[in-house]
């Protein structure tokens, strides 16, 4: 599968020669597969333990059809970016993220601006939104983390159209095919950790553990995944166990996950959004799809409010790990 990629380089001896901002992950216990060296990406062997061996062995299948779809597409979708129109409007200012529910979250996270310096873990995505972390910004590098090779391949590929005029930019990103809950990262090395729509896909809490564990104290924690109440989630797993519907690896998050995690992390933000836009899309599809940007600006709208702002289908979640505490007794 790999050497249909690309000139596959097998062995540690290539990272190591080339200093690919991976000295933690060689003295990890995980062992290097393979290296597709033109995509700077890296195949884990052992990063796949039992317990998920089936989950991300449907997610592998799924998003290699994707990806071949996608792929046919790229140049049609993607441009290259010009220095010169660059806007001065900050990362988060586009797509999914302009709209209330994330202009308040991000009010606490500091450097939003620019994350100069920062090492960035973008898990899932297939650089979807990454990329705008270093056009926009000017982090110290971008880890990506996915389960399917083919999609990261594809999103090497985009890069290269978007950055055809600064390729410098492209050395920043690194990827890593690997799943989120076995990482080959060491303790508390990144500042700034990003998802969005893929920890609803992850095996949990091994994937919040391993989040946790590869933050820096003091490090941000950004998600922007979909949640169910308990009961709503209950009945949404009944109705697919009776109908026979097969959804792969799609959990939505609970109220409950989220608590849990309060116990590890400091919650800065936790909105939601989406309110109005799952409801119609689901009732009237039709409508959902010519209304779509009409519907999701009255949602924004709504989830101003108290009621919009606690029931929305999607949560933008911003935590941070806190600091070490120094017991001088």
């Amino acid at each position: 599968m790999l050497s249909e990629i690309g000139d596959v380089i097998k062995g540690r001896q290539y990272y190591k020669k080339n200093n690919l901002l991976l000295k933690e992950a060689i003295e990890s216990s995980n062992i290097i597969e393979a290296i597709v060296a033109e995509e700077n990406r890296i195949e884990w062997s052992t990063a796949v333990t039992q317990n998920i061996q089936g989950k991300v062995a449907k997610e592998k299948e799924k998003y290699r059809n994707w990806a071949k779809q996608a792929g046919t597409d790229l140049y049609k979708k993607f441009s290259p970016l010009s220095k010169e129109k660059r806007s001065e409007r900050a990362w988060w200012e586009y797509d999914v993220y302009d709209n209330y529910a994330m202009r308040k979250a991000i009010e606490g996270l500091e450097a939003k601006q620019d994350l100069a310096g920062m090492r960035i873990l973008d898990i899932g995505g297939s650089v979807k939104d990454s990329w705008r972390f270093v056009w926009h910004g000017n982090p110290r590098s971008v880890d990506h983390v996915e389960v399917s090779p083919d999609t990261q391949s594809l999103a090497f590929h985009k890069l290269n159209i978007l950055f055809e005029n600064d390729p410098e930019a492209i050395k920043k990103f690194r990827f890593h095919t690997t799943p989120a809950e076995n990482m080959p990262f060491s303790q508390s090395v990144f500042d700034f950790v990003f998802s969005r729509a893929t920890i609803h896909h992850t095996k949990r809490p091994d994937a919040f553990d391993e989040i946790i564990r590869v933050l820096k104290p003091g490090g941000y924690f950004l998600m922007i995944e979909p949640r169910l109440p308990e009961l709503v989630h209950f009945l949404m797993r009944l109705r697919r166990k009776l109908r026979r519907i097969d959804r792969g690896s799609d959990n939505p998050l609970m109220p409950k996950e989220l608590r849990a995690l309060s116990t590890k992390l400091d919650i800065i933000a936790l909105n939601s959004y989406t309110f109005l836009t799952p409801i119609i899309t689901f009732f009237f599809p039709s409508i959902g799809r010519k209304y779509a940007r009409q519907i999701m600006a009255l949602d924004d709208h709504i989830c101003k409010t108290y009621f919009g702002n606690k029931l929305g289908k999607n949560i933008i979640f911003l935590a941070q790990k806190p600091f070490l505490t120094v017991n001088t007794a």
